[in-house]
């Protein structure tokens, strides 16, 4: 029985979709073959899966504009890269900072530093102190016997002897030598001084009038 009413069930069922085509067939609709079969019929087909859209892609990044650079050029021509500029108002201009100099300070030249010490020009010659030499008159003689100097020098005497004694120049360095007068200082008491400077280059001879017969009371200045 259950068979039977089961055909009878499908036999209602073709009758019902052949009716629906040919309806649509007058009408003008699809064709048969383009009808799909209703829904619970043994001829229905599996619906074909729809195609899913792909999702938009999303926008390409757009590429940031590169910082504008600080330096604008002004009324006389383009401020130099790597200047430091200030706004000048809303919107205007770019005014380059001065960029700050190093100075070296004056104070001090020539090596007087920061202790109030003489400066100088730079440029200009510092004095070149005079050349000075010493000698002395101890125990009647001179001491010492010979004296090198240079050109230019000045040669002090200092008599540490009691007695008085003389600087007189001679032509010779015996005790029979003459006197010259290229210098002569007279009597120089105990503790007294005669200086003398030697301009000339050569060997000068002299000797002290008052023991002039001592050899000891005679001496050389050997000028280079």
């Amino acid at each position: 029985m259950k068979a039977i009413a089961h055909k009878k069930s499908w036999a209602l069922a073709a009758a019902v979709v052949a009716a629906t085509l040919l309806t649509l067939a007058g009408c003008g609709g699809s064709s048969p073959g383009d009808a799909a079969p209703a829904a619970g019929s043994p001829f229905a087909t599996a619906s074909a899966p729809t195609s899913t859209p792909a999702p938009a892609s999303s926008a390409a990044p757009v590429a940031s504009a590169a910082p504008a650079s600080n330096a604008t050029p002004d009324a006389g021509g383009s401020t130099p890269a790597g200047t430091p500029t200030v706004a000048a108002g809303d919107g205007g201009s770019r005014i380059p900072l001065s960029t700050p100099t190093a100075t070296a300070s004056a104070s001090g030249a020539g090596g007087g530093g920061s202790g109030g010490g003489p400066t100088g020009s730079p440029g200009t010659p510092r004095s070149t102190p005079p050349l000075r030499a010493a000698a002395a008159i101890v125990g009647f003689a001179f001491s010492p016997p010979t004296l090198t100097i240079k050109v230019g020098t000045k040669v002090t005497w200092t008599n540490n002897d009691a007695s008085p004694h003389t600087i007189t120049s001679t032509d010779g360095p015996s005790t029979s030598a003459k006197t010259t007068g290229s210098f002569d200082s007279g009597a120089v008491n105990r503790g007294q001084s005669f200086s003398f400077t030697f301009d000339k280059a050569g060997t000068y001879y002299y000797e002290c009038t008052f023991h002039a017969s001592m050899p000891t009371m005679h001496a050389t200045v050997i000028v280079r």
